[in-house]
């Protein structure tokens, strides 16, 4: 939870105090940017760790203390920006560095990733709408909010049962994980439409928020519209862990992902009420999407690299959502518009194709070569 709602508590607090959308991204690029660096180095520790949990709880206390400071300075100056970079640092572990922890918990299954995915499905409910009630009052609370939630989990992660891990890799270095990924047509169509969908992705808070304002909105209405996105995530992994799927880890996410871009697309050029409609939709593909991202990358990596696997994966997704946000701050400004909300649908539905193309182009080759 103290993850999910960092962007939208940047947004809330700088919209307030006049900072502009430009600041804001600026700052949400600070803090998940650097992961492209750091991420690979905290799945590397993990895979090589004893006692990986009491890493990522480490990971999630010094978050919440860059949260604090976050309140503390209210989201603007140089406070402000050491504690994005420190975000940077922590969060790998406390998204694709846990994910990878909790395969090692329990033999890898479907209802597994659909648990997991329904975990952060979760917290995305909680963090924006605390983030949002908070900000009516305060918003420099919503950060002191978002920093409890990460200190509540540390006795859970510190009791958690070993992974078993001997404490050394089969295997040195991040090489193994980056040539998995290159080599493995799933796992590279995987990790590259949804690092394109994550690099749209990351400017939509900024862009909901010039979308409210086209709508003769005010900020707190794009707290809603991230609100409904989170409460359809919810609902829609609540309907996984019942129902079966028709179709596999990749085409789940591929068809997932086209299909937010096409809502997004129509939340453009709708009205507000059916704009939050397809919000709680673009929510509802979220489910499906996470469970089939995390079930393509276990099926195609070996245990003694999954670590690093998922955070590379996790570390590309999240500096391409950086970059995400600082264009959307820059293009965007303080526009009232839903331009951005529509580039982001384009974008997403590239992304699917990209990804398809690549697995269809690797397969017909490797059968050539058979």
């Amino acid at each position: 939870m103290s993850v999910e709602g960092v962007p939208l508590a940047i947004v809330l607090a700088l919209v307030a105090r006049d900072g502009g959308a430009q600041a804001a991204g600026l700052l949400i690029g600070v803090s998940t940017l650097p992961q492209l660096v750091t991420g690979p180095v905290v799945g590397r520790a993990l895979d090589r760790a004893a006692n990986p949990q009491r890493l990522v709880a480490v990971a999630a206390a010094l978050a919440s203390a860059a949260l604090i400071v976050l309140g503390l300075s209210g989201a603007s100056g140089w406070p402000a920006f050491v504690a994005a970079a420190a975000l940077a640092c922590t969060t790998p572990a406390a998204t694709g560095g846990l994910s990878a922890l909790v395969s090692t918990w329990a033999p890898p299954t479907a209802r597994l990733s659909v648990l997991d995915a329904a975990g952060y499905n979760t917290a995305g409910v909680a963090a924006p709408v605390t983030v949002t009630a908070l900000a009516t009052v305060d918003v420099d609370w919503a950060f002191f909010a978002l920093a409890a939630a990460g200190l509540v989990a540390l006795p859970a992660l510190l009791g958690a049962p070993s992974s078993g891990s001997t404490g050394q890799s089969t295997t040195s270095g991040l090489r193994p994980a980056l040539l998995a990924i290159w080599s493995r047509p799933r796992l590279l169509a995987v990790t590259t439409s949804t690092t394109m969908f994550e690099a749209a992705i990351g400017g939509l808070t900024i862009a909901a928020a010039a979308a409210a304002a086209a709508h003769q909105r005010d900020a707190s209405a794009a707290g809603v519209l991230v609100s409904a996105i989170a409460v359809g995530a919810l609902v829609g992994s609540a309907a996984m862990t019942r129902g079966s799927r028709g179709f596999d880890s990749l085409g789940q996410t591929l068809l997932a992902i086209a299909g937010t871009g096409i809502c997004l697309l129509l939340m453009s050029i709708s009205a507000w009420p059916i704009v939050l409609a397809l919000a709680a939709l673009v929510g509802l593909l979220d489910a499906p999407l996470l469970i089939g991202t995390y079930e393509a990358r276990t099926e195609n990596s070996a245990a003694s690299i999954r670590a690093r696997v998922f955070t590379v994966a996790a570390s590309l997704k999240l500096g391409a959502s950086s970059i995400g946000a600082v264009l959307a701050g820059t293009l965007i400004a303080d526009r009232a518009t839903t331009a951005g909300v529509a580039v982001i649908g384009l974008v997403a539905l590239l992304a699917a194709a990209v990804g398809y193309a690549i697995a269809s182009h690797r397969a017909a080759r490797s059968t050539c070569h058979c």
